[in-house]
């Protein structure tokens, strides 16, 4: 198709022609070349018609034809560059504008007599030829739908096809294209004799593997609906090819006159036509979009508006039964009342709207929805009909419904408010219980705002808060509110809601339960009051009292203002309590509360939460007879001081019980905040060993807590942890200190010794750990100890010969209390065979 072959010389066969002509080559000719070179036989002047002057006319009018055809190509060019916004349209124009370069090229070919112009309107031709086929095939791919494939094969086409221009343009270098050029005359006509390189036949098979690719891109899709824009569309394809084969078998009439830019001027015609320059769509795209009507499952139906049938898809006809189309409505109809008045026009162009056809001997119920199509310049074309299968969807959609209303009469039934919420705060759900706290119906509240049916703002705003948070953070929230409606008591609910997407949108909602647990916090009140209170005397016990006192402690060190602990512990209580009796020691203690209280003007007997903030003296009943008082604020040491003076005299006066008088006293022990502990427990802990160190000193007084009280408690404390581990790690060792008779220094006896060496304390005294064994008990096991090991002993000294009158062990007073010991020291006696009257017990 894109090959050019022009041949010099005569085919008449009747008489031999006289042809005057010169030769000019474009390469060097030599001796040899010409004594191989066929003569040319002169042409006769007796030829009765000058074949020359027919030649020329000849030409002239093919050359005449060509110009004509170019512009015919330039114009439809430009028309369809002007309505390059229909798809293909600006891929058309440039198939066009490099077909018009051929054929104009051509036809300048045709109109020169030099050489150079001719060889100059051939490269014309070429570009023209290296730009045509690659524009065809983008054409096609685009109006097949493959445009995803354009980037690939334009990056590859573009570079062959520059390449192809240099190759052209630069041919008297290399003569790859023509490697001779020759210029011929018949008569007054020129003729332009080439004989081809390889690169003349690398461009045609590349042109025509192009052309073949495009037509067969283009075959699948209209081989099933041929249409008449698909016949024009082949016309185009094949008619230069048809042409340009015609020319170089010199089949034609006029063998040495190339048809080929004729055929190029019917393909830009045909494929202008194929194109539908005077509708919209490109005949492939339409038969692309055919056969996806053709393959859904909905019905497709297109009316022109006045109630004639002009088309329909395969679910249509299969469904409907349809005649062979266009027809009337009425006719292909006549059955389908509902579906005949939508495409009469006697029914409004409603968006959605459900009809029931009969399908296949069942009714079916269909979402029609109806399309408008208007021309380019706004007229009406007809209507576009579509009908979705919807009697499942509505099917479930009923059953939905009445699953709904089964739900709203289970949700009714709830004895507890229920509701739904959108994120604006309108109700979109409300039971009975819920309306009923409202004083409304559901059906009232339904579309409301909370706004409108709640009476406190600053309520609305807290609770569309709690909203937001259930919604953005996607979770379960569960919020405590008390309010009344009206002149209503104020209620306390518990309200749990969950985030849920509505079922006709993508937004999120809110759904919850509220239960009211107004009576369920008056109970935890007064179980937190039992609980946080003493029962004997009112006052904050143990547990609730550490829970202010750490409180207090906070807001003593941001005020950075000292506060004081006192400890307090009757003295004598436990004998009254053992003489008069336990219901006349509870009553003790009451008026022991009593006289407290009236001290530190305590204003609140029974603490709760709503008071366990303020800034007042606190009293609370630590366990026993022992007693706390808090001074949360004060100006200096002694104002403590003060206060623990003012107790000791109140609590020394007699008390007065079933007519007698009792007489107690009380010890007292100071912490400061923060100089003595900055938590609740370092504060209790130095507030307690300060009132031991009071006790130890004498009872009846107070004592603030110090270091020295402190270095003793903490002796006391690392003496008791090393001691419970002694036995264990053989820390315990015994040491004999013999007994002499004074008279005559005679051996008589020996005395056991108990010391105490730990590798972090040293060699600890026995008059320190001793008194730390009896408060902690662990003088029974580490007497049992002793015991054992001076039997032992003695036996050892027995067996080298020593002989003892006897050895003494000291007791302790809790060794004589405790019930065990006679007979662990038997049990131990009879193990080891010692006689009794070798031991002595002090």
């Amino acid at each position: 198709m894109v090959g050019r072959y022009v041949k010099c010389g005569s085919n008449s066969t009747d008489a031999p022609l006289e042809v005057e002509f010169q030769v000019i080559t474009l390469h060097q000719t030599t001796d040899e070349d010409r004594a191989h070179s066929e003569p040319v036989e002169p042409i006769s002047d007796s030829t009765p018609c000058s074949l020359g002057s027919v030649l020329v006319n000849l030409q002239l009018s093919f050359a005449t034809v060509l110009v004509a055809g170019g512009s015919i190509l330039v114009g439809l060019a430009v028309f369809a560059w002007r309505r390059r916004s229909v798809l293909s349209g600006a891929e058309l124009s440039i198939l066009l504008l490099a077909a018009a370069v051929w054929v104009l090229g051509n036809a300048a070919e045709h109109l020169t007599t030099s050489l150079a112009g001719k060889v100059l309107a051939a490269k014309i031709q070429y570009i023209g030829i290296l730009a045509l086929s690659p524009a065809v095939l983008v054409t096609v791919l685009v109006a097949t739908g493959r445009s995803s494939w354009i980037r690939r094969y334009i990056t590859v086409a573009a570079g062959l096809a520059t390449c192809g221009m240099v190759v052209v343009a630069t041919n008297e270098l290399h003569g790859w294209i023509w490697s001779s050029v020759e210029l011929t005359r018949a008569g007054s006509m020129s003729i332009l004799a080439v004989q081809h390189g390889p690169g003349f036949w690398i461009i045609n098979v590349a042109s025509y593997l192009q052309l073949l690719a495009a037509a067969l891109f283009f075959l699948p899709q209209c081989i099933r609906n041929w249409r008449a824009n698909a016949t024009f569309a082949y016309i185009g394809f094949g008619a230069p090819w048809i042409a340009n084969i015609i020319y170089v078998t010199e089949s034609g009439p006029w063998p040495h006159l190339d048809f080929t830019p004729v055929g190029l001027v019917v393909t830009g015609v045909c494929l202008t036509i194929a194109f539908r320059g005077f509708g919209s769509v490109f005949s492939t795209v339409m038969l692309a979009h055919r056969d996806i009507l053709e393959n859904i499952s909905d019905l497709v139906l297109v009316s022109d508006g006045s109630g004639r049938l002009l088309s329909a898809n395969r679910a249509a006809r299969e469904a409907l039964d349809l005649p062979p189309l266009p027809t009337p409505a009425s006719s292909a109809l006549a059955e389908e009342h509902p579906l005949l008045r939508h495409l009469a026009g006697t029914a409004s162009l409603a968006r959605n709207e459900d009809i029931s056809l009969s399908v296949a001997g069942a009714m079916r119920i269909f979402d029609i929805r109806s399309v408008p199509v208007t021309s380019a310049k706004g007229r009406s074309c007809g209507v576009v009909f579509v009908l979705r299968d919807v009697t499942e969807q509505r099917a479930s959609e009923d059953e939905s419904r009445t699953r709904r209303e089964q739900l709203r009469q289970i949700i009714d039934l709830i004895p507890h408010p229920v509701f739904a919420k959108d994120s604006d705060g309108r109700f979109l759900l409300a039971n009975e219980a819920f309306a009923r706290a409202y004083q409304r119906t559901p059906s009232e509240i339904t579309g409301l705002s909370l706004a409108d049916i709640h009476p406190s703002a600053d309520e609305v705003a807290r609770i569309l808060a709690a909203d937001r948070r259930v919604i953005e953070g996607q979770s379960t929230l569960t919020v405590e509110e008390t309010f009344g409606i009206g002149t209503a008591d104020k209620r306390t609910y518990r309200i749990t809601q969950v985030p849920f997407i509505q079922h006709d949108s993508e937004s999120v909602a809110v759904v919850g339960i509220a239960i009211d647990i107004t009576e369920e916090k008056e109970r935890e009140r007064l179980l937190e009051s039992l609980a946080s209170t003493d029962s004997l005397t009112n006052l904050a016990n143990r547990r609730s009292f550490h829970h202010i006192l750490t409180n207090a402690l906070d807001t003593a060190g941001r005020r950075h203002e000292p506060a004081a602990l006192l400890f307090l512990d009757l003295d004598r209580f436990k004998m009254a309590n053992d003489i008069y009796g336990h219901l006349t020691g509870d009553e003790v203690l009451r008026q022991v509360a009593t006289r407290i209280q009236e001290v530190v003007r305590f204003s609140d007997p029974v603490w709760s939460t709503e008071n366990a903030w303020q800034a007042e003296s606190t009293v609370s009943r630590f366990g026993g007879d022992e007693f706390i008082v808090l001074l949360p604020s004060i100006l200096e040491h002694e104002s403590a001081a003060l206060v623990a003076r003012r107790l000791i005299e109140v609590l020394n006066k007699p008390f007065e019980i079933g007519g007698d008088q009792l007489q107690l006293g009380v010890s007292i022990g100071i912490a400061v905040h923060p100089a003595d502990g900055v938590d609740a427990e370092t504060l209790l802990r130095h507030a307690d060993q300060a009132l031991t160190s009071a006790k130890q000193s004498g009872r009846g007084r107070y004592e603030f807590f110090n270091e020295t009280i402190g270095r003793a408690e903490e002796r006391r404390h690392e003496l008791e942890k090393g001691l419970r581990h002694a036995l264990e790690r053989n820390e315990l060792s015994l040491h004999y200190q013999p007994i002499r008779d004074v008279r005559s220094a005679a051996l008589v006896g020996g005395e056991a010794l108990l010391r105490w060496t730990n590798p972090e304390l040293g060699n600890v005294s026995p008059d320190e750990f001793i008194p730390v064994a009896e408060e902690t008990g662990l003088v029974i096991p580490i007497g049992l100890f002793v015991i054992r090991e001076v039997c032992e002993q003695m036996i050892r000294w027995q067996r080298q010969g020593y002989r003892l009158p006897r050895l003494s062990i000291n007791l302790s007073p809790r060794q004589l209390a405790d019930t065990q010991s006679a007979a662990m020291i038997t049990s131990v006696l009879e193990e080891t065979g010692i006689a009794g009257e070798k031991i002595e017990f002090e």
